[in-house]
């Protein structure tokens, strides 16, 4: 299950040693009221193989071991980046849909034994997907539909579903997807935006990933307590993080990782 006011953390940290997902593990055992939606992320998706690398199994596995961590599989729908008057923006759900499919159906099969094309562990496995890259505009319902629908039908281990926009989108998405990220952006931006309208009256759908986020604790606190509690804006998750983009804001835990799990554990 998972409780409303949760950390949705894309982890794209990759897990040279097994330590490195450690503050994530310790953080689930500390909070066990506080969900984590944890997105793994091999090579933009599963990656070629059938199983994950050496270095991943474990880390994956461990994510099992905990009630309140939910693993989702990185899948993105973008196979363009050239739109928008700019000629350089994403081209949400332009990739075959058959290709969605088969990344869907690789995350699926690891938990299967090996005589069956799995990983030969039912730890090895993931929850639900996020879609990156996911479209906003109704015109794109469609394929969002469908290819969400496929999910929820082949996945066994749970199939919570995610779509990141990074930006408000066509309230028909929110008929599909259990949890939208309407915004993705850097902290100054998201003090200098009006938040409740980009939920389109489904906050407690949506989420929040902030990063370039350069807080004190009381203001880390406060901008938690603003998002989550069901008496302000009530959005379902966030992520904050003083990272940046140029360091990618997901590749590592901000330096206030455990002052954002108590933020966030308490504003619930």
């Amino acid at each position: 299950m998972i409780n409303p006011g949760f950390i949705l953390f894309p982890l794209y940290l990759y897990p040279l040693l097994p330590t490195y997902w450690t503050p994530l593990f310790n953080a689930a055992n500390t909070y066990p009221d506080l969900s984590f939606l944890v997105v793994v992320n091999i090579d933009n998706g599963p990656g070629a193989s059938a199983c994950p690398n050496s270095d991943y199994t474990p880390a994956i596995h461990n994510l099992s071991l905990y009630p309140n961590i939910v693993a989702l599989g990185y899948v993105h729908t973008a196979s363009s980046y050239n739109c928008g008057a700019s000629g350089t923006d994403i081209c949400p759900a332009t990739r075959p849909q058959a290709d969605l499919r088969a990344e869907i159906d690789t995350y699926q099969k690891w938990s299967l034994a090996t005589t069956a094309g799995g990983c030969g562990s039912p730890t090895i496995r993931v929850n639900g997907i996020f879609f990156d890259e996911a479209p906003t505009v109704a015109a794109n319902l469609t394929y969002m539909e469908n290819i969400t629908t496929y999910a929820r039908n082949s996945l066994t281990n749970g199939n919570t579903i995610v779509y990141n926009p990074g930006s408000p989108v066509d309230q028909g998405y929110y008929q599909f997807a259990d949890y939208i990220n309407v915004f993705e952006n850097t902290a100054a931006i998201y003090h200098g935006t009006n938040i409740p309208p980009l939920a389109n009256g489904h906050a407690n759908q949506s989420t929040l990933l902030i990063h370039t986020d350069p807080s004190d604790l009381q203001t880390l606190e406060q901008d938690v307590d603003t998002i989550i509690d069901t008496d302000s804006y009530g959005f379902a998750g966030v992520m904050i993080t003083n990272r940046t983009v140029t360091e990618n804001p997901w590749s590592g835990f901000p330096s206030y990782w455990d002052s954002l799990c108590k933020d966030v554990d308490a504003a619930n």
